[in-house]
Protein backbone atom coordinates (compact mmCIF):
# COMPACT_ATOMS: atom_id res chain seq x y z
CA UNK A 1 0.00 0.00 0.00
CA UNK A 2 2.90 2.41 0.49
CA UNK A 3 4.37 1.71 -2.52
CA UNK A 4 1.44 2.76 -4.18
CA UNK A 5 1.67 6.23 -1.97
CA UNK A 6 4.86 7.11 -3.20
CA UNK A 7 4.26 5.71 -6.82
CA UNK A 8 1.23 8.09 -6.98
CA UNK A 9 3.55 11.37 -6.59
CA UNK A 10 3.40 14.61 -4.97
CA UNK A 11 -0.77 14.41 -6.13
CA UNK A 12 -1.29 12.14 -2.93
CA UNK A 13 -0.13 14.51 -0.63
CA UNK A 14 -2.52 17.15 -1.08
CA UNK A 15 -5.18 13.87 -1.93
CA UNK A 16 -4.23 12.62 2.23
CA UNK A 17 -4.50 16.43 3.46
CA UNK A 18 -7.91 16.46 2.01
CA UNK A 19 -8.97 12.95 3.25
CA UNK A 20 -7.62 14.84 7.06
CA UNK A 21 -9.95 17.86 6.81
CA UNK A 22 -13.05 15.04 5.59
CA UNK A 23 -12.07 13.39 8.17
CA UNK A 24 -11.96 15.97 10.62
CA UNK A 25 -15.39 18.24 9.48
CA UNK A 26 -17.22 14.36 9.63
CA UNK A 27 -16.33 13.69 13.64
CA UNK A 28 -16.71 17.38 14.39
CA UNK A 29 -20.35 17.44 12.36
CA UNK A 30 -21.23 14.02 14.22
CA UNK A 31 -20.34 15.07 17.29
CA UNK A 32 -23.46 18.39 16.88
CA UNK A 33 -25.81 15.70 14.34
CA UNK A 34 -25.90 12.90 17.11
CA UNK A 35 -24.41 14.29 20.40
CA UNK A 36 -25.44 17.49 20.95
CA UNK A 37 -29.02 19.13 21.05
CA UNK A 38 -29.21 22.91 21.89
CA UNK A 39 -28.60 23.67 18.02
CA UNK A 40 -30.89 25.51 15.68
CA UNK A 41 -31.43 24.60 12.16
CA UNK A 42 -28.72 26.95 11.11
CA UNK A 43 -26.21 25.48 12.94
CA UNK A 44 -27.19 21.77 12.43
CA UNK A 45 -26.56 22.61 8.49
CA UNK A 46 -23.65 24.33 8.34
CA UNK A 47 -20.85 22.75 7.36
CA UNK A 48 -22.03 19.38 5.98
CA UNK A 49 -22.04 20.53 1.99
CA UNK A 50 -18.62 21.21 3.11
CA UNK A 51 -17.61 17.42 3.12
CA UNK A 52 -18.88 16.64 -0.48
CA UNK A 53 -17.01 19.53 -1.60
CA UNK A 54 -13.42 18.81 -0.36
CA UNK A 55 -14.54 15.00 -1.65
CA UNK A 56 -14.86 16.29 -5.00
CA UNK A 57 -11.43 18.75 -5.15
CA UNK A 58 -10.24 15.38 -4.23
CA UNK A 59 -11.41 14.11 -7.55
CA UNK A 60 -10.38 16.75 -9.38
CA UNK A 61 -6.64 16.88 -7.78
CA UNK A 62 -6.57 12.69 -9.04
CA UNK A 63 -7.38 14.05 -12.25
CA UNK A 64 -4.52 16.36 -12.41
CA UNK A 65 -2.19 14.46 -10.96
CA UNK A 66 -3.44 11.82 -13.79
CA UNK A 67 -2.82 14.14 -16.62
CA UNK A 68 0.38 15.70 -15.02
CA UNK A 69 1.88 12.27 -14.79
CA UNK A 70 0.36 11.11 -18.61
CA UNK A 71 2.30 14.12 -20.03
CA UNK A 72 5.62 13.77 -17.85
CA UNK A 73 4.97 10.06 -19.37
CA UNK A 74 4.78 11.06 -22.98
CA UNK A 75 7.61 13.82 -22.80
CA UNK A 76 9.71 10.45 -21.67
CA UNK A 77 8.51 8.14 -24.50
CA UNK A 78 9.35 10.60 -27.20
CA UNK A 79 12.67 11.10 -25.68
CA UNK A 80 13.09 7.45 -26.10
CA UNK A 81 14.24 5.27 -29.37
CA UNK A 82 12.35 2.42 -28.49
CA UNK A 83 9.54 2.05 -25.84
CA UNK A 84 8.32 -1.41 -25.40
CA UNK A 85 4.48 -1.40 -25.03
CA UNK A 86 4.58 -2.58 -21.10
CA UNK A 87 6.66 0.25 -20.47
CA UNK A 88 3.67 2.39 -22.13
CA UNK A 89 1.31 0.37 -20.38
CA UNK A 90 2.59 0.84 -16.90
CA UNK A 91 2.84 4.37 -16.91
CA UNK A 92 -0.24 4.62 -17.57
CA UNK A 93 -1.33 2.42 -14.73
CA UNK A 94 0.47 4.21 -12.10
CA UNK A 95 -0.80 7.88 -13.53
CA UNK A 96 -4.13 6.24 -12.62
CA UNK A 97 -3.45 5.60 -8.98
CA UNK A 98 -3.99 9.41 -7.69
CA UNK A 99 -7.56 9.48 -9.43
CA UNK A 100 -8.05 6.12 -8.02
CA UNK A 101 -6.80 7.29 -4.63
CA UNK A 102 -9.45 10.54 -5.32
CA UNK A 103 -12.07 8.72 -6.36
CA UNK A 104 -12.14 6.54 -3.20
CA UNK A 105 -12.19 9.91 -0.62
CA UNK A 106 -15.01 10.81 -2.80
CA UNK A 107 -17.07 7.89 -2.38
CA UNK A 108 -15.94 8.08 1.28
CA UNK A 109 -17.17 11.97 1.58
CA UNK A 110 -20.35 11.43 -0.34
CA UNK A 111 -21.43 8.20 2.07
CA UNK A 112 -20.46 10.59 5.08
CA UNK A 113 -22.11 13.45 3.76
CA UNK A 114 -25.61 11.59 2.58
CA UNK A 115 -25.81 9.93 6.60
CA UNK A 116 -25.37 13.60 8.28
CA UNK A 117 -27.59 14.94 5.85
CA UNK A 118 -30.36 12.40 6.42
CA UNK A 119 -30.04 13.09 10.31
CA UNK A 120 -30.04 16.88 10.07
CA UNK A 121 -33.30 16.74 8.37
CA UNK A 122 -34.81 14.07 10.33
CA UNK A 123 -33.53 16.67 13.53
CA UNK A 124 -34.90 20.15 11.66
CA UNK A 125 -38.15 18.40 10.74
CA UNK A 126 -38.69 17.92 14.71
CA UNK A 127 -38.14 21.12 15.29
Amino acid sequence: MLSLFTQGGFYMWPLSLFALIILFLSIKKIIDLFFKSDLNAVQFESGINSILFWGGMSLLVGFLGHYHGLYLAMQAISRAADIAPGIVAMGYAVSLISVLYGLIILIISAVIWYVLRWRCRQLTSRL
